[in-house]
């Protein structure tokens, strides 16, 4: 069963300085997201190509995880979009 997660409305910086940017507590429905390493985006554990986010098939309380080096974020789907709901210090 699918749990519904808090959205983060505040959320925090992590990362660099220079190549970390402030993540977003919603996506925007015409942004293209791929996975490039060292980058890597997965729709419930599994790895997203190159699309649009609102060309993302999901149902309600999806996941969508961004991995990155110094900076990670999960997303939700809620209620027709994306929101953030996790932050982490990426894998590196």
């Amino acid at each position: 069963m699918k749990t519904k997660l808090e959205p983060i409305l505040e959320p925090k910086f992590i990362g660099c300085g220079t190549c970390s940017p402030m993540a977003k507590t919603s996506l925007n429905k015409n942004q293209t997201i791929e996975s490039n390493y060292p980058h890597f985006v997965m729709l419930n554990e599994k790895e997203v190509k190159k699309t649009k986010v609102k060309n993302l098939k999901c149902e309600e309380l999806d996941i969508l995880e961004f991995y990155k080096p110094l900076h990670g974020e999960k997303y939700q789907y809620q209620n027709g979009e994306w929101v953030l709901v996790e932050q982490n210090i990426g894998y590196a």
